[in-house]
């Protein structure tokens, strides 16, 4: 039944990003009241740490409420591959986890505005997970897009989302396959392939398939004074790096470990290890700030930091393991960060634009370790063509090998 009370906006967050750019937007949209959804689901991150770079993250504004929707029975499957066999358990346990989060979801609002018209705001249109979440709560598959990073909407993500998107109020063709299935399972069993877009709300570039685009500025004054809206607690670690740290300062933004067993981590540890001490000697770095991912496992931490400090013995090293769910945007002007360097994050671009800071990238790197198929090797290499002049490419010793390249036992390097 059609809900027709006050509207009600309601955020989906994977990621601590996410929940940064979307208190961003409620501010910018005002009014309404506001609901923040968020999922572990995908995070591959010890859960304690995640839930609390979350927290850290929902703390820079003050939501209505906030529902933690992670542990849906479809994301169980998130990372098999596809078997023909578990296709119907698929497709009942999509059907669960549309139905719990409607129920979820509803009973959150309600509790904020009885019978409120809910406003959806999601990300990764490609994501199963992010469409059953419109589907469950909208009977027209409408939603809106937040950016899922301050560089969104990207060329990459408007390619990517294409598929998935159209502009509302245009109608996807309906296959007949999906019909069937919904008459056998039921609206909840059949998620859609294509969400109907309404608004997008975006850093960068206009998408063609939504309705309208409200366009957002990201100044520099702005997401540094972000850091004042976080605990105290945080503060108080920032001002602290900022009295002992080094200067010149250098910042070492890392991905979550993969999971994939055919990925080469020791390839990854030797080039991001050539490349901390590349950049060390290009800036005369005195200190080395080693940001982990809020998915990066401390296994992997562990090892990263192991195989930075043989690198560059004579940089001091901090680990910021408890302020993994602050962005890097706020991080870097806080700390008057002087170089950035990664093997592909956002954080190079965002940086370098917003703050001047000297951004650093192993370009090499990054399509040996994300061009696994053809389809990624080409969005991966549009992306680094789109902003190499942002960075410096930085050369490794890895270049010249392919990932499937045996570990020849080095984790480790000495300064070069």
């Amino acid at each position: 039944m059609p809900r027709s009370g006050s509207v009600v906006r309601v955020f989906r967050a994977d990621t601590t990003v996410d929940v940064w750019c979307a208190a961003i937007t409620q501010a910018v949209l005002g009014e309404a009241p506001a609901v923040l959804a968020y999922s572990r689901d995908k995070s591959g991150a010890e859960r304690d740490a995640y839930e609390a770079a979350m927290q850290l993250a929902a703390s820079a504004h003050p939501w209505d409420a906030i529902i933690d929707i992670s542990d849906l029975p479809m994301n169980a499957h998130w990372f098999d591959r596809f078997d023909s066999k578990r296709s119907l358990r698929r497709l009942l346990d999509t059907r669960r986890s549309v139905r719990r989060l409607r129920r979820q979801v509803t009973t959150a609002v309600d509790g904020v505005a009885p019978d409120a018209r809910l406003e959806l705001y999601v990300t990764c249109l490609t994501h199963p997970d992010i469409r059953a979440f419109v589907h469950a709560l909208s009977d027209e598959d409408r939603a809106h897009y937040y950016p899922h990073s301050f560089l969104s909407l990207n060329g990459w993500e408007l390619d990517s989302y294409e598929p998935y998107a159209i502009a509302y109020p245009a109608r996807p063709p309906t296959h007949w396959r999906a019909r069937m299935k919904r008459v056998v399972l039921g609206h909840s069993g059949v998620v859609p392939n294509v969400i109907r877009v309404d608004r997008a709300v975006t850093f960068e570039m206009s998408p063609p398939w939504a309705r309208e685009t409200i366009q957002l500025a990201a100044h520099p004054r702005e997401i540094a004074g972000l850091v004042d809206r976080v605990p105290a607690a945080v503060r108080d670690e920032l001002q602290r790096l900022r009295t002992t740290c080094r200067q010149p300062i250098g910042l070492l933004t890392i991905g979550p470990e993969e999971w994939d067993e055919s990925y080469p981590l020791w390839m990854e540890l030797q080039g991001t290890a050539e490349l901390v001490a590349a950049v060390s000697a290009a800036e005369s770095l005195g200190s080395i700030l080693l940001k982990p991912h809020p998915r990066s496992s401390p296994d992997w931490v562990d090892r990263l930091t192991e195989a930075v400090r043989s690198a560059v013995p004579s940089v001091d090293l901090h680990v910021m393991k408890d302020l993994a769910g602050l962005p890097a945007e706020i991080i870097a002007p806080h700390l008057e960060v002087a170089a950035v360097a990664g093997v592909a994050s956002t954080s190079l671009i965002t940086l370098a634009r917003l703050f001047g800071v000297h951004a650093y990238c192993a370009e090499r790197l990054a399509l040996q370790l994300y061009g696994v198929t053809p389809n990624s090797e080409r969005l991966i290499g549009d992306w680094l063509d789109e902003h190499r002049s942002t960075w410096r490419v930085v050369s490794l010793s890895t270049d010249d090998l392919h990932r499937s390249t045996p570990d020849p036992g080095v984790t480790s390097l000495r300064d070069t």
